[in-house]
């Protein structure tokens, strides 16, 4: 999927948890609710950080391209905004390198890996006394990218390395192509079948 769609999923499925969970959308909580699912759309771009130019890596500017152009023109500015630019370009070359060295849906995009994350979410959470929707968000944000990368033709090698096939929707024919409007209607019925969860849960259906 692209990088809003993957945005717009992770936020819709963290503000769903939410609801069903009873934290309601109201003046006393709007802030953490807010909070909680613009992470979550943040998070929900992270596997994709093993590409040059995506949208993750762009929010940040280390993004391939990006990073290059703000060093142009130097000595037209200031000390501080050259210090952050070559600091940015030195993580660009880096992110570079390991999306160089790793393919695309790759380690970002494994089952362990994604354990591995949330339980270092978990860990660092209640070791700085964070508020549980810290890794909550991340786990629900990262876990919706592999969902909805499962949604498109290729899938993602979820098992790997100990299982190095390629999964995804049971029918490949279910399955939408990367940045057309397949994956527009893949990410409605997403998106309604989470409306659907919230109805089911407040007895509407």
């Amino acid at each position: 999927m692209m990088g809003e769609s993957h945005l717009v999923l992770g936020a819709a499925a963290t503000a769903t948890y939410l609801l069903s969970t009873g934290h309601t959308f109201n003046m006393g909580n709007a802030s953490s609710f807010l909070l909680a699912t613009a992470f979550a759309g943040v998070i929900a771009l992270l596997p994709d950080i093993d590409s040059p130019n995506t949208k993750i890596r762009q929010i940040f500017g280390v993004g391939s391209r990006q990073a290059r152009r703000r060093l142009r023109g130097m000595h037209r500015k200031g000390i501080i905004t050259n210090i952050f630019n070559i600091i940015r370009f030195i993580l660009a070359l880096i992110l570079d390198v390991l999306a160089w060295i790793l393919p695309h849906r790759g380690p970002t995009h494994w089952l362990i890996v994604f354990i591995c994350l949330v339980y270092g979410m978990f860990w660092a959470s209640n070791y700085f006394g964070w508020s549980p929707l810290v890794w909550q968000s991340f786990a629900i944000g990262y876990g919706s990218h592999l969902v909805g990368d499962a949604c498109t033709k290729s899938g993602i090698k979820l098992f790997a390395p100990f299982y190095n096939k390629a999964v995804g929707l049971p029918f490949k024919f279910l399955r939408a192509t990367t940045g057309t409007r397949q994956e527009s209607v893949a990410l409605a019925v997403l998106l309604l079948l989470m409306l659907g969860w919230l109805a089911y849960q407040n007895n509407i259906l």
